[in-house]
């Protein structure tokens, strides 16, 4: 059995036995910093488990329930005396962090399924990764919302005959002997086939045809006007014109040599020959011409006899000397009129007279109507229009040249503040003070009977012309009122 060693410090020294043999003592070390055991070797442990102390095989260390006891903690070093602080699982790496050069992991085995089949009962449950029995992994598509895709190409198929207003599809593709080419089609989606050849069949026009019924069809055009085409006969058989009922339309006598004439019209009154043109030769008796409520155009120069002549409602250019009564007259010029020698007036009269209804278009006194303020005269006695607003209200500006100055002590009793002047243009008063100033435009105010009420400081200007007396009271004696008046 070992004996207890001291230190030259006189410090016991813990020893072991060995157990090589038994008997030899050994030191026991302990980590300067953790105080901690520092075993370096196999621990004996007794054929029950128990672990011995290496001298006696009665020292034995109870092994405790980890539920009941604190045990010991206890570091795995390497061979260099580094901690191994992670285990198993092959080099673990951080997710978007920049790769190894030649990383090294764990190889992913997959479970060989050649029919691949639902394999967990519930959504969430863990499952394994299934392949083919070469190794590759089985893998679904899905859209970015999540749906399964379980069909791929061709596009959109069709059936012959379905109803579809804008179908959409893969591109049909042609070859022309050498290359692959697209097929195309016009805006309306009609397929566009270039004919190489193709015989005229029997009967068809040629181009040289054509162009000849075209230069024909284009002649009789020419002589079509809206939907009437003009005709020029040759040779005019004679017509034979029966007096009754007879219309002649757009015929001048001295070119077409028609003859009305004598009873002809007379006979048969009434009768309506369109436009015509008269010449009544020189000495002829006079023609009658009836508008039937219509008008008369006459071109040309009318002469009126002299006398009285009624000719109603007549545009004329000029008036012959003499006194004519024309009726209503449309006077396209007025001329300058003369007044006669002594008078040279020349009375105007409205519609109405004064103080009756307003009616007709009276002449009315007019006004320059503005917003904004005229552009002054050049000079004094210049003819100057009178300004009004828009909506005919006239501007009326108040100009005075005098301004007398008082001032009135605040009092507590009604103070006459401004005197009755009938020349007065306004007034103008400042309460200089700290009490509240009420004001009256009659005689004796008080604090509850009052015009104006005047808070310290604040300002008054009469624009009403007012021109009687005006009192005034204030809250406190004190201040003073700044009046002015204008005249």
């Amino acid at each position: 059995m070992s004996q207890n060693k001291f230190t030259t410090n006189n410090n016991p020294t813990i020893v072991a036995v060995s157990n090589a043999d038994g008997e030899t003592p050994v030191y026991l070390y302990a980590d300067p910093v953790t105080h901690g055991l520092v075993i370096s070797g196999t621990i004996n442990v007794a054929a029950d488990g128990a672990m011995l102390d290496g001298v006696s095989s009665s020292i034995r260390a109870t092994v405790f329930d980890l539920t009941n006891s604190n045990p010991q903690s206890v570091a795995i070093v390497d061979a260099n005396g580094d901690q191994i602080s992670s285990f198993g699982g092959g080099t673990q790496y951080t997710e978007d962090a920049a790769a190894a050069a030649n990383p090294v992991g764990t190889a992913l085995n997959l479970i060989r399924a050649d029919t691949p089949a639902t394999i967990t009962s519930t959504d969430g449950d863990n499952v394994a990764q299934r392949g083919t029995n070469y190794g590759a992994a089985y893998t679904q598509i899905v859209t970015s919302g999540g749906a399964f895709v379980d069909t791929f190409g061709g596009g959109t198929q069709y059936t012959d005959g379905d109803a579809d207003a804008t179908p959409t599809g893969t591109v049909a593709l042609g070859f022309d002997g050498a290359n692959v080419r697209a097929l195309t089609t016009d805006a309306a989606g009609d397929l566009q086939v270039d004919v190489a050849s193709s015989a005229l069949p029997s009967g068809a026009a040629t181009s040289a045809l054509q162009t000849t019924g075209n230069t024909s069809l284009g002649t009789i055009a020419g002589a079509v006007t809206g939907t009437e085409m003009q005709v020029d006969v040759l040779t005019m058989p004679t017509t034979t014109v029966q007096a009754t009922d007879l219309d002649i339309r757009n015929l001048v006598f001295a070119t077409d040599k028609v003859d009305v004439s004598g009873s002809t019209l007379a006979a048969n009154s009434g009768v309506d020959i369109g436009d015509v043109t008269v010449n009544n030769a020189a000495g002829a008796s006079a023609v009658n011409i009836q508008d039937g409520g219509n008008s008369i155009t006459v071109d040309g120069t009318v002469g009126l006899s002299a006398g009285t002549n009624n000719i109603g409602d007549v545009d004329i250019a000029s008036i012959a000397a003499g006194d004519n009564n024309i009726g209503n007259v449309d006077i396209v010029t007025m001329p300058n009129v003369t007044l006669a020698a002594g008078t040279n007036t020349n009375e105007v009269v409205g519609d109405v007279a004064e103080d009756v209804a307003l009616a007709g278009n009276p002449v009315r006194t007019g006004v320059r109507a503005s917003q904004a303020e005229p552009t002054a005269m050049s000079a004094d006695g210049d003819v100057v229009t009178p300004w009004a607003d828009r909506r005919g209200r006239t501007v009326v500006t108040k100009q005075v040249a005098t301004g007398t100055q008082t001032s009135v002590a605040g009092s507590t009793s009604s103070v006459t503040l401004l005197a009755s002047n009938t020349s007065r243009k306004g007034f103008s008063i400042y309460n200089d003070s700290t009490a509240i100033l009420y004001i009256r435009f009659q005689a004796t105010a008080t604090t509850s009977n009052f015009s104006v009420k005047l808070q310290p400081d604040a300002y008054y200007e009469d624009a009403i012309g007012y021109t009687g007396i005006v009192d005034g009271i204030w809250a406190s004696a004190t201040g003073n009122a700044r009046v002015t008046e204008y005249s």
